[in-house]
Order: C-alpha cells, then structure tokens, then sequence
C-alpha cells in the first residue's frame, strides 16, 4: 500500500466518522452556549452613567443558540453601580443607553441598537438583546455612547 492510497483511505474514514457524528448529533437538545469569540478589550466595560457620577462595571458575553440559526444574543450583565452625594442618596439608580453595533454579510453590513440599561448597587439581572447577524464571522461591539465610559469588541463565529 503507497502513502497516497493509505492517505485517501484515511481521509474517507475521517469523512465518513464526521459525517456520521454530524447526522446523530442533537440540534434540537441543544441549549444556548457561549460563541466562540476573540477580542483584546476584555469582558467588561466600565461606565459612567447619567445619575450623581455613576459608574460601575458591565459584563459582556455572546450566546449562540443552534436552533436559531444565524443569530447571536448578547448578555448585559451589571456587577453593581455606584455613585456620589445627595443625588445618589435619593435615587440610587444609574441608567444609560448601551449600544451593540455589528458588522457581517448581510447589506448594509453595518447595524447597531441601542437599549435602555440600569442597575443599582447589587450585581443586576441579564439584559439579553438578539442580534440577527446571519452565519459566520461577524464583528460585535458594544459601547456607551457620549458618556466616559470603556468599549468592546470581539470577532465572533458561529453557524
């Protein structure tokens, strides 16, 4: 037997063996997951919010479901807000527009939302915003626009 019989014979089992874990494997039991993802900014941003000098940090994570094909859901997730003075005092909530810009293949290329968040001094529940970006790479980035505050941004990959 040459290398190059063996090499292809190889690469048909190889085939087949994907092939048949591909067809036995379960889409529909399948639960949301975090999507693989690079980025060099980490997992938080860091606000400054409309009340008082708030600011805080909010953590950042993209979910792909399987049965959703072509979508990414991305989770705000508040590990507490602090602010300063009177203002504080009276109405310790900091709210701020957070937007989640995304670039992929479908035209224009370019979308974004922007959702209301707020948080208090207590780590807050996730705020989850579905994204219909269509399958492959995408680039996601999410910011808090006019205020002092951190961004990030991550290529993503999912089917």
């Amino acid at each position: 037997m040459t290398i190059r019989s063996f090499a292809v014979r190889a690469g048909a089992v190889a085939a087949v063996a994907t092939a048949a874990l591909v067809a036995t494997a379960g889409v529909s039991a399948a639960a949301p997951y975090p999507t693989p993802k690079l980025g060099f900014l980490g997992d938080d941003i860091w606000v400054v919010g409309d009340n008082a000098l708030c600011a805080g940090a909010i953590h950042l994570d993209v979910e792909t479901d399987p049965t959703r094909p072509g979508s990414r859901t991305v989770v705000l997730t508040s590990r507490g807000m602090r602010g300063q003075g009177p203002a504080w005092d009276a109405n310790p909530v900091c709210s701020m527009p957070v937007t989640i810009a995304w670039m992929d293949g479908i035209a224009p290329f370019s979308h974004e939302v922007t959702v209301p968040f707020s948080s208090t001094e207590a780590p807050g529940a996730p705020v989850r915003v579905d994204l219909s970006t269509g399958p492959g790479l995408n680039l996601i980035g999410v910011a808090i626009r006019g205020h002092l505050s951190t961004f990030s941004s991550w290529y993503t990959f999912a089917l």
